[in-house]
């Protein structure tokens, strides 16, 4: 860490070996590329499990690979990993379970903004749009998690993932059927509206 610059997430009080979403803030959508792709044994909440890491040119530290950031970087490069070298991508910072997290944002290497369908086991695929080049706009910010019970976070999630007002159609629909507190209610809608306007406006400029 920098004399000129004191830490400000808890995850810069703990530099290490891999990119952490706390102290990301300044690679925040800009491209990295790929300099290689390895597995490692690392160890876990539930002890020692093989995964998969990615190394760039730009920094020291490495990636690892989740299954969501996984089936992102397979849909733009393909699943022969010699064909991710030299590719660049660029990483944001989202959300799950309540913590912040990296996510992939999209990458310069590909032609036109590419929509991902996501599937892990035992939840609903989710679909996120990788970006052809860095953006502006962001999915939509949680509210303070004091707010926010589990359920809430996970329509906040969605929301964000959402690539079509129909999609959020899908997403306001099961809200209207399920039971939240006053605080949550209102969280919600304002986080429906500000996605359906970021749709809208997306739509109009294509």
């Amino acid at each position: 860490m920098s004399a000129e610059r004191k830490p400000v997430d808890y995850d810069e009080l703990y530099p290490g070996r891999f990119l952490k979403a706390g102290s990301f803030g300044d690679l925040e959508k800009k491209p990295l590329t790929i300099a290689d792709v390895d597995t490692d044994e690392l160890e876990g909440n539930k002890g020692k499990k093989v995964k998969g890491t990615i190394s760039f040119k730009e920094v020291s530290q490495q990636l690892v690979l989740n299954s969501t950031n996984g089936q992102c970087i397979k849909a733009m490069f393909g699943r022969t990993l010699k064909d991710w070298y030299g590719k660049r991508l660029c990483l944001f910072i989202g959300e799950w379970g309540g913590e912040p997290c990296l996510r992939i944002w999209g990458s310069p290497d590909i032609d036109a903004d590419l929509e991902v369908e996501i599937k892990l086991p035992q939840k609903r695929p989710i679909k996120m749009t990788m970006r052809a080049e860095g953006g502006k706009t962001k999915p939509v910010a949680a509210a303070p998690r004091t707010e926010l019970g589990d359920e809430s976070r996970k329509q906040l999630a969605a929301m964000a993932a959402a690539t079509s007002l129909e999609a959020l159609m899908d997403i306001e629909a099961d809200i209207a059927v399920r039971v939240y507190t006053e605080s949550e209610s209102g969280t919600l809608t304002r986080a429906l509206a500000k996605r359906r306007k970021q749709l809208e406006t997306q739509a109009h400029g294509q």
